[in-house]
């Protein structure tokens, strides 16, 4: 058995209890894209432009990222092929493939472009991307290497688009080095 598998189980079979299943099924909502939406919008309400358009520009790209990667790879998610393994998820789960995770990448791109403009937070931030790529896996939903790269690309993009408008010379030589191309 591959050690994505062997350490998925032993998540999924770690806390097996109501009690955990309930605060998974609150935090794994943090990872979504309607939440980061709401976060953006209070911030624009708090006049906190720049931060809500970093998050507005990064969730977009790293939704067009990820759903090409997924759609593209179509791997299953662990309670589609996985004897004993259902989804946890209270309500519809989600019908897309597993890898990468799409609320990994979100989370992780919310809590750098907000640890960006608020480096207090950084802590709370991680911890809360943290929580929410335990639930994906907990929940059935997620093997951990899809959770891990989902965080890895929603960081990368959020680091690109925060260092992007903040430093135009940043920009200036990527765009030398697609014309290069």
């Amino acid at each position: 058995m591959d050690l994505n598998v062997v350490l998925f189980l032993a998540i999924y079979n770690a806390f097996n209890n109501l009690a955990a299943t309930l605060f998974f099924n609150a935090i794994t909502w943090a990872g979504n894209i309607f939440f980061w939406a709401a976060v953006g919008m209070a911030l624009v309400l708090k006049r906190r432009k720049k931060p809500a358009v970093d998050l507005l520009v990064a969730g977009m790209l790293v939704i067009l990222i990820v759903q090409g990667l997924k759609w593209e790879l179509m791997v299953p998610r662990p309670f589609e092929v996985l004897p004993g393994v259902s989804s946890l998820i209270m309500g519809p789960s989600d019908a897309d493939p597993s890898f990468p995770s799409g609320h990994a990448a979100i989370a992780a791109m919310g809590a750098v472009v907000l640890g960006s403009y608020y480096p207090r937070r950084r802590i709370h931030l991680a911890l809360l991307v943290f929580l929410i790529m335990l639930s994906r896996i907990y929940l059935g939903m997620h093997y951990p290497f899809d959770v891990i790269v989902g965080a890895l690309i929603g960081s990368a993009i959020a680091w690109l688009t925060v260092k992007w408008k903040s430093d135009n010379r940043f920009a200036e030589k990527i765009i030398g080095k697609l014309r290069e191309l």
